[in-house]
């Protein structure tokens, strides 16, 4: 061989190597914003159906604590201080059960005045150690979606945010 031959050898398998290398690379990155994309819709997802549930008036439509299979708070666009309580009352563990989420959620009430005590339950309902301001430096999510709904309170308009992460 000569010795023009050996540089053009070394030259094709660099470039040949390095196409595989960026080939691995981009599928890599393409999977994985996959993945996160997957995740996301799932996310979205799952806010809208907790969001239609906590909404609704639950399952049975009076229920309380021994009877719930569906948490709902909502009568006739109005929240149910007797449903709110009952909720409150639940466990962390049971209340994403009934709401049938698998994602950390938590739940506040705020007016075009600011946020609404909710029978002294201030301000929320969800994880425990988890408010409206400080879920990012509690629980440091990877991914974070935030709902709203609007219902009455004492005749008051308040919209109801809905946070779940992972």
């Amino acid at each position: 061989m000569k010795r023009g031959q050996v540089a053009y050898i070394d030259m094709f398998l660099s470039i040949l190597v390095f196409i595989a290398a960026m080939t691995f690379f981009f599928k890599s990155e393409v999977n994985a914003s996959r993945i996160e994309e997957s995740i996301l819709d799932d996310l979205v997802l799952e806010s809208r159906n907790v969001g239609d549930l906590i909404m609704s008036q639950g399952t049975p439509t009076n229920w309380t604590n021994g009877t719930v299979r569906e948490v709902g708070l909502v009568q006739d666009y109005h929240l149910t201080q007797a449903k709110l309580d009952s909720m409150r009352s639940m466990t962390y563990d049971n209340m994403r059960n009934k709401l049938r989420t698998k994602y950390d959620f938590y739940m506040y009430f705020t007016s075009k005045y600011g946020p609404v005590d909710i029978g002294g339950y201030n301000f929320g309902i969800g994880k425990p150690g988890v408010n409206s301001t400080n879920v990012n430096q509690v629980e440091d999510p990877d991914h974070i979606v935030k709902a709203a709904r609007f219902a009455y309170y004492e005749n008051v308009p308040v919209r109801i945010t809905l946070l779940l992460w992972v």
